[in-house]
């Protein structure tokens, strides 16, 4: 005992005395509760599980231990922590291929990516949820990758619709109003008003006007462009906004060369590592003149509001700031008093419809961050009355410090990152969603809003598709835009653009401007290059058919065989006094031959089929025969006529050319063999001759598809007019289910001197009828037809 001892000895660093024996008895009487608590632990087991263990069984999964993301997010911390005590498990390597191929620097990807196509701000927003199509030197979205048609249309209808409409490019016009008066109003109708009536100079509405060629009324259309004036000032300068569409950008600018003899100062300039945001603007200015024009495009966002709540969401999104930052030398507290006070009485009315017609309100508003809910909600208006007050438009409503260019260029520069602004509100908010006090020092943000009355039309619902259009500058962007998603508003792109005209009774681009007829032949190249991609027996015969012309619509062509000179020029009827003579005609209130109008003129009409089916876009708008009308005014609203079959005298042409070029590829066939056959006799090892085609072969079926495709369907079809049984007047752009009309209608053309033989034949009838057709199909239908306003 006394060798063991010494080992705890005080010589060797112990302090402690171990007895040389234990009282056995004392020993077991100490250990017995601990023997008795693990009894009853053994006997009386606990039901514990882990965290993982408690999910339902589609939740509960062998691999949620190993990850604790595929748990609900208020149960992860604790799944952690339990994971930590029994050995948490080592983490699996990150894709390589994913990490390795990331961009070192994304913002320098982001502008190489945007030198040949332009990016919005939201593009990124976008690109995540929508599907982008390459249009006008611009990635826009097309539609939602969602099943949302219907959603879409009633959010237009009955809720809030929204979409980024930023590619629509401002250009800015700075000059004496003498100077610039008689030379855009060469650019106008000549009897309509023009950029420089009395009720668009004050600046409280904004206009729209279609634009020609000058001095070329009614030929040579452009397209249509929204624009506004600034508000008089102390400027001896007035300045113009006009918002132009992309894709007839560089044709209108040509035509303001042109008017004002101006001459380029500033040239874009173009880095990689700068964005389209930071790059320099062009200018153009005239020697001799006060004229200036200026491009905006970079600097401006526009998005479009469209529905009865877009009112109460821009009303929760946007909250006016009591104390305005921004002053200048055109913008004062009183005005900020004036538009605040406004706001807050037509920011809780049912409908924007209710409101004056395209009024311009200026506001200054907080950090639309502020005021974002945390979850998705509705806003939803109280319906208050409109009092007669807010119908008439204060004198100040429209001052805003947006049109300083400064201020525009600065904005951008002192906004707080979005990183930045979370990482505070972490750190310094007290509760979710409470108000921190560095928010009360943001900056404050200048925009621009401007109602859109929508429809007027009695056959329609009053006011349908009215909302605003909300003008903010470069760098909030995308803050606003998240804001007004958040409050309830749902996007759509440009699918939507296209519903909601054809919903209205509209194109969205007049046939005889220059952006559709190069729409019509980019589409007509695609849906050509398809039929022909599909199998001979999986294609309709459109000689059988009669249909010359299945994926374009020929006015040129049409507008000559009808007319007796032999020129190739027509227009679109807009003049609203001859288009309303033209209804009066249909209704038999007043005679035809009384309307002056040229040949060359194509009537927008609109057709609301009889019976069911969708004829489709292309489909052919024909006269209707003596039986034809006899049978309508009998009950019958089906099939009116059936176009008999009509031989192919191709087809017997096909088959030989094809049986020629079958023998030619068998022959070129066997000469390769023959060739692989004699080198092999040289060789010892295979020989492997190149699969390429000769050029011989290669050019033999190009000329083979091309003949073809002629016989098929040729380019240039003879006759228009007289293509099949019944005479054709004219074409339909648009056709599809309309919601506000509860049944297929259809947005066409007709022109003038079929429309004067329609309306001769529909004397007797209440309605006037037209026949329509399908491109793939024999039977004509009637449809009522009536006179559209452009």
């Amino acid at each position: 005992m006394d060798q063991y001892s010494t080992q705890y000895d005080a010589s060797i660093g112990g302090h402690i005395d171990v007895p040389d024996g234990e009282n056995t008895f004392q020993y077991a009487e100490k250990r017995l509760p601990e023997l008795a608590s693990l009894i009853s632990t053994i006997k009386n087991p606990t039901k514990s599980k882990l965290i993982f263990q408690t999910m339902p069984n589609h939740m509960r999964r062998r691999t949620a231990a190993q990850n604790p993301k595929r748990l609900p997010v208020r149960f992860r911390q604790g799944h952690i922590s339990q994971m930590k005590k029994s050995g948490m498990p080592t983490k699996k390597k990150r894709p390589s291929r994913k990490y390795r191929r990331r961009p070192s620097n994304l913002r320098k990807e982001y502008a190489r990516r945007q030198m040949k196509v332009s990016w919005m701000e939201t593009h990124i927003w976008h690109a995540k949820r929508f599907h982008m199509v390459k249009k006008w030197g611009y990635k826009i979205p097309w539609a939602p990758c969602d099943k949302s048609y219907r959603a879409c249309y009633r959010a237009t209808a009955k809720h809030c619709l929204i979409q980024d409409i930023s590619y629509l490019n401002c250009v800015e016009i700075r000059g004496k109003m003498d100077e610039l008066s008689p030379q855009l109003k060469r650019l106008c109708n000549p009897s309509e008003l023009s950029f420089t009536a009395k009720c668009y100079i004050s600046g409280q509405r904004e206009g729209t006007l279609d634009i020609f060629k000058h001095d070329k009324y009614p030929l040579g259309a452009i397209g249509n462009v929204r624009f506004f004036w600034k508000p008089p000032g102390q400027e001896e300068l007035s300045r113009l906004w006009i918002f132009i569409h992309p894709s007839f950008h560089n044709i209108f600018i040509s035509e303001l060369e042109d008017l004002f003899h101006l001459k380029r100062i500033t040239e874009m300039d173009v880095d990689e590592e700068k964005t389209v945001d930071e790059q320099s603007l062009t200018v153009y200015k005239c020697p001799g003149s006060s004229v200036e024009v200026q491009e905006l495009r970079p600097k401006l966002n526009r998005f479009r509001l469209t529905g009865p709540l877009s009112n109460a969401v821009l009303s929760r999104a946007l909250k006016c700031k009591q104390n305005p930052e921004i002053e200048s030398q055109n913008f004062s507290p009183e005005a900020h008093e004036i538009q605040m006070k406004y706001w807050n009485e037509i920011s809780e009315i049912s409908s924007p419809a209710e409101l004056p017609s395209n009024i311009i309100l200026s506001l200054t508003v907080e950090d639309p961050r502020i005021n974002r809910p945390q979850k998705r909600t509705k806003a939803l208006p109280e319906a208050l009355p409109l009092t007669s007050a807010a119908l008439k438009i204060p004198p100040q409503i429209n001052i805003s410090p947006i049109w300083d260019q400064e201020l525009r260029k600065n904005l951008p520069e002192r906004m707080m990152n979005t990183g930045k602004y979370n990482e505070r509100r972490k750190k310094e908010a007290l509760a979710p969603g409470e108000r921190c006090s560095f928010e009360d020092k943001l900056q404050a943000l200048p925009l621009l809003l401007i109602q859109r009355p929508g429809l007027r039309d009695s056959s329609k619902p009053l006011g349908f598709c009215s909302g605003w259009d909300v003008i903010v500058p470069a760098g909030y962007g995308i803050v606003t835009w998240v804001s007004l998603i958040m409050w309830g508003a749902r996007a759509g792109g440009w699918r939507e653009t296209i519903s909601t005209h054809r919903e209205m009774g509209r194109d969205v681009f007049a046939p005889d401007t220059m952006v559709s007829q190069k729409e019509e032949d980019t589409e007509a190249e695609e849906l050509r290059a398809k039929y022909f991609r599909r199998p001979s027996k999986k294609r309709p015969n459109y000689t059988k058919l009669s249909i010359t012309s299945p994926f374009q619509c020929p006015w040129k062509q049409l507008v000559k065989e009808w007319s007796e000179d032999s020129s190739e020029s027509f227009y679109v009827l807009r003049d609203r006094k001859i288009l309303d003579q033209c209804e009066k005609a249909l209704k038999n209130q007043q005679s035809v031959e009384s309307i002056a109008l040229t040949n060359a003129a194509l009537i927008p009409v609109y057709i609301r089929l009889i019976s069911r089916g969708n004829p489709g876009n292309f489909s052919i708008l024909a006269l209707p025969h003596p039986e034809d009308l006899k049978k309508k005014h009998s009950g019958q609203n089906g099939i009116l006529h059936s176009e008999p079959v009509v031989k192919d005298s191709n087809s017997k042409i096909r088959k030989i050319l094809r049986l020629k070029h079958t023998r030619f590829l068998k022959k070129q066939r066997r000469m390769r063999i023959r060739l692989k056959k004699k080198h092999q006799e040289k060789s010892t090892e295979r020989v492997k001759l190149p699969r390429k085609k000769s050029p011989l072969v290669l050019q033999e079926c190009c000329k083979f598809k091309e003949k073809m495709e002629e016989l098929w369907l040729p380019k240039n079809p003879l006759r228009i007019k007289d293509q099949c049984s019944r005479t054709v007047i004219g074409y339909v752009t648009q056709s599809d289910f309309i919601f506000t009309d509860s049944t297929v209608s259809a947005i066409g053309y007709v022109t003038w001197n079929g429309f004067r033989e329609l309306v001769g034949k529909c004397k007797k009838s209440k309605q006037a009828t037209v026949l329509v057709r399908g491109t793939k199909t024999r039977h004509y239908r009637g449809g009522s037809i009536s006179i559209r306003r452009q």
